[in-house]
C-alpha cells in the first residue's frame, strides 16, 4: 500500500478553510495491540556518568482519551531476555512513560531496560489465560506483522567479523519523512510526490545490513510542515505513524538506535518536539529548560556512547560518540556544548553527532525560494564551531593506528543529499587532514537536494575555519581546501570498524549504499580534482 503517506490529503471544512485528515488507508492498529516497536540507548541525566542504558519500547494502541491508563496497557506485555551465557531469567515488566498533559497520542509507551548481559530480548503478550506468547508489531501498509525481538548490550560488536576479527556494523541516515505535495509547482523543494516516498524500501534494505546499531541524525518529520499560510499537520501519534514508524519498522527492529534531534523536532508551534521528546527522550532535566506548554521534556544538550568490535569498551578499539544537540541552539550555548565536547576526545577515535552542518556546499541556482549562489553551512554553528576550536589543534597527522583528527568525524544531516567533505592544506586535494571531516546523510527519504556542483569529487578554497594565532602574536585566518564528495539520491551508509579500520581517517569504512542497497557512487579523488 505504497500510498498512504499520499493519502494524507486536503479536506473542505467550513467553508474555504482547510484541514488535514488521517488517512483512510493505513490499517488500523487494535486497541492493546504493538503499533510500533524498537530499541534505542538512552542518555543519562545531564551530569552522570556512565554509559547510556539501552531500552525496549512499545507503542501499545490505547482507546481515545484512554492514555493515562497506560500502565494497565504495558501489564499486558513483558520481555523475555536471554543473557550472554545463554540463561533466561523471569520476565521484565514494563513501564508506561508519562505523557504529562500531551495531546493526541492514544498510545502507551511501554519501556524496559535491558541490563548490560542481555543479548537478546523478545516482547511477549499475555494472553487471556495470563500465558505469554510473542507478541506482534501490527501490519502496515509497509510491512506485515512482525516479532519483536531486539539483541541486546551484551551482542553488541560480537556479532560480526572483518578479516576474521570482530567487527562494528552501523548504518546512519537522516532526514527521512516525505513532505506531500505543499507546492504547485512539482520543481519546488516542498513538492514531493509520497508515492514514491524512498523510506520504505531504504528501511527494509538497510535492516538486511544486520547493524549492531543505528545511527539516525533528525528530521523525522516532514509531512506538511510548517512552511508560508499551508495548514500544518500536527504534532501527534498518527502523523508519527504515517511519516517514521510503518515505513521504518524493519530498521527500528534491527538494533537499538541513537536519535539526534533534527530542528523539525523544535519546541515551537507548529513543529514536532513533543512528538520526540515523548517518543525518544529521557527523562533527564538539564538547564536548558523549554517553555512547558511547547514540551514536557527537556532535551540533553550532549551525550555520549562508547562502542567497540568485541563489546570491549576499556581496550585500545573503543569508539565514542559525542551527540550534540544542535536543533535550536543559540551561538553562546552551543559554543560551550562544543568546548565541552571537545574535553570528551580522550579515545583514539571520536565522532561527533549532530543535526546541523557548519559546512556544507550547495550551489543553488534555481530552487524556487532560495536565495541563489553557494551555501556553505549555518553561520551560528560556524560561528560556535569557529570559536570553540580557536587556536586549538584538532589533527595531528604523526598519530599511528588512529585517526588523524579529534573528532575524526562530524556525523550531520540537515541538507538533503550525501556529502563528504575532507578538509586539506591550501590548494592540496590529497594528503594529511587539517581538520575533521563532515559526512551529511541527510538522503533518507524527503526530497532530494541537487548540490548544483560540478560533479563529484570537486574542489572548492572557499571553507574558512576562523583565526589562528601566529608565533608573533598576529592572526591569520585558516583557509581550508575542501574535496567534496556529493550525490543527490536516496540512501544510507553502512560502517565497519575493526582492527583493520583503526587507522582509517573517520576510523571506520564507509560503504555508500542507494535506498535499494546497491553501492552508491560519490566519486573517487585522483590528482586532478576539478573546482567545484
Amino acid at each position: 500500500m505504497r500510498g498512504i503517506l499520499a493519502a494524507l490529503v486536503f479536506t473542505a471544512i467550513s467553508g474555504s478553510a482547510q484541514a488535514l485528515t488521517v488517512p483512510d488507508g493505513a490499517p488500523p492498529v487494535a486497541v492493546g495491540k504493538v503499533a510500533a516497536a524498537w530499541s534505542q540507548f538512552v542518555a543519562q541525566p545531564a551530569g552522570a556518568t556512565g554509559q547510556p542504558v539501552t531500552e525496549l519500547r512499545l507503542a501499545v494502541q490505547t482507546a481515545a482519551g484512554d492514555a493515562g491508563n497506560g500502565q494497565q496497557y504495558c501489564d499486558f506485555y513483558a520481555v523475555q531476555t536471554t543473557l550472554a551465557d545463554g540463561a533466561t531469567p523471569a520476565p521484565l515488566p514494563l513501564k508506561a512513560r508519562p505523557q504529562l498533559g500531551i495531546s493526541g497520542y492514544d498510545i502507551a509507551l511501554c519501556t524496559a531496560v535491558l541490563a548490560t548481559d542481555v543479548a537478546l530480548a523478545e516482547a511477549m503478550e499475555k494472553d487471556a489465560g495470563g500465558s505469554l506468547q510473542a507478541a506482534l508489531v501490527a501490519p502496515s501498509g509497509y510491512n506485515g506483522a512482525t516479532p519483536v525481538r531486539v539483541h541486546g548490550p551484551a551482542s553488541l560488536g560480537l556479532r560480526h567479523k572483518d578479516g576474521g576479527a570482530d567487527a562494528l556494523r552501523m548504518v546512519t541516515l537522516g532526514d527521512t519523512g516525505c513532505r506531500g505535495r505543499m507546492a504547485v509547482d512539482s520543481h519546488s523543494r516542498f513538492y514531493q510526490d509520497c508515492d514514491s516516498w524512498a523510506l520504505p524500501d531504504l528501511a527494509r534494505n538497510a535492516a538486511s545490513e544486520d547493524p549492531d546499531l543505528v545511527v539516525h541524525v533528525g528530521d523525522f518529520r516532514y509531512f506538511w510542515e510548517p512552511h508560508r499560510d499551508n495548514p500544518v499537520s500536527p504534532d501527534t501519534w498518527p502523523y508519527w505513524m504515517t511519516d517514521f514508524f510503518s515505513a521504518a519498522q524493519p530498521l527500528l527492529l534491527a538494533a537499538p538506535w541513537v536519535f539526534s534531534r533534527g530542528n523539525h523536532e523544535v519546541c515551537d508551534p507548529g513543529w514536532y518536539g513533543t512528538g520526540w521528546h515523548y517518543l525518544f527522550g529521557s527523562d533527564a532535566r538539564d538547564a536548558k529548560t523549554l517553555p512547558a506548554q511547547a514540551c514536557p521534556f527537556s532535551p540533553v544538550p550532549m551525550w555520549t556512547l562508547d562502542v567497540a568490535p568485541g563489546g570491549n569498551t576499556a581496550g585500545p578499539a573503543v569508539h565514542r560518540f559525542v551527540i550534540i544537540d544542535s536543533a535550536r541552539s543559540s551561538q553562546t550555548s552551543l559554543t560551550t556544548d562544543f568546548q565541552t565536547a571537545l574535553g570528551l576526545t580522550n579515545p583514539d577515535s571520536v565522532w561527533w553527532v549532530s543535526h546541523v552542518p557548519a559546512f556544507n556546499l550547495l550551489e543553488y541556482a534555481d530552487c524556487r525560494g532560495c536565495t541563489p549562489g553557494y551555501h556553505l553551512g549555518d553561520t551560528n554553528v560556524q560561528f560556535a564551531l569557529r570559536t570553540a576550536t580557536r587556536n586549538i589543534t584538532l589533527c595531528d597527522p604523526t598519530r599511528r593506528n588512529a585517526p588523524a583528527c579529534l573528532p575524526s568525524t562530524l556525523l550531520l544531516g540537515h541538507q538533503h543529499l550525501f556529502q563528504q567533505i575532507e578538509f586539506f592544506g591550501e590548494n592540496a586535494t590529497s594528503g594529511a587532514y587539517v581538520f575533521p571531516q563532515s559526512y551529511i546523510v541527510g538522503h533518507g527519504g524527503t526530497r532530494i537536494d541537487s548540490s548544483g556542483l560540478s560533479g563529484s569529487p570537486c574542489t572548492f578554497a572557499g571553507f574558512d575555519l576562523g583565526q589562528v594565532t601566529d608565533s608573533a602574536g598576529q592572526e591569520t585566518a585558516r583557509a581550508y581546501n575542501g574535496v567534496v564528495h556529493s550525490a543527490s539520491d536516496f540512501g544510507y551508509v553502512v560502517w565497519t570498524r575493526s582492527a583493520a579500520t583503526l587507522a582509517e581517517p573517520s576510523g571506520w569504512r564507509a560503504e555508500t549504499r542507494d535506498a535499494a542497497g546497491n553501492p552508491m557512487p560519490t566519486g573517487q579523488p585522483n590528482s586532478n580534482v576539478p573546482p567545484c
